[in-house]
């Protein structure tokens, strides 16, 4: 928790308008308790982060995965999701803005690492919901929001995920 509180100054600055003291109050809200846990704000806040172009987060985020249970390999799938779900949020995005599901073959896109993922099935459905918010994509939206109901994941849990996630991104619009 420390050296995601030691980022904020770095990440903020000395901005002080009203709109970076909203946004500081808001981002501070996940470092401490809410209904996510120390490593699953971690772990959404370390897989935006590269998107968000976040760096010190991306840091203080990925010491708090080293030093948990997460193995290398579930860290570099954290950070590399972001390039399979603008892929496949993009071409989800082109079925809805045409309006056109019959005149397209199957998607034919890889992604046996959705079915087998390294984190927890729950973990990786929480980043692609995170992810495809960050994309703008509908259908994915709520694709993976059914999909971690049906894992058990509470309404609380995915709203703040949600909620962190947009924090972040305005976040890295200041």
């Amino acid at each position: 928790m420390e050296n995601l509180e030691l980022i904020t100054n770095e990440i903020f600055g000395n901005n002080e308008s009203s709109i970076a003291k909203d946004l500081k109050l808001n981002f501070k809200k996940y470092l401490g308790p809410t209904s996510l846990g120390l490593s699953e704000v971690a772990l959404i806040a370390y897989s935006l982060s590269n998107v968000l172009k976040l760096a010190p987060l991306q840091q203080a985020a990925q010491e708090v995965l080293a030093a948990s249970e997460y193995t290398p390999e579930q860290i570099i799938e954290a950070k590399e999701i972001a390039a399979l779900m603008g892929m496949l949020n993009s071409y989800y995005k082109f079925k809805n803005f045409v309006d056109n599901q019959t005149d397209y073959n199957a998607a034919g896109l890889r992604m046996n690492s959705m079915a087998k993922p390294s984190l927890a099935k729950v973990e990786f459905e929480t980043l692609a919901l995170a992810h495809s918010l960050l994309n703008s994509c509908e259908f994915c939206v709520k694709a993976h929001e059914q999909e971690l109901r049906k894992l058990g994941l509470t309404a609380d849990k995915i709203h703040d995920t949600i909620r962190l996630t947009s924090v972040l991104k305005a976040v890295s619009l200041l």
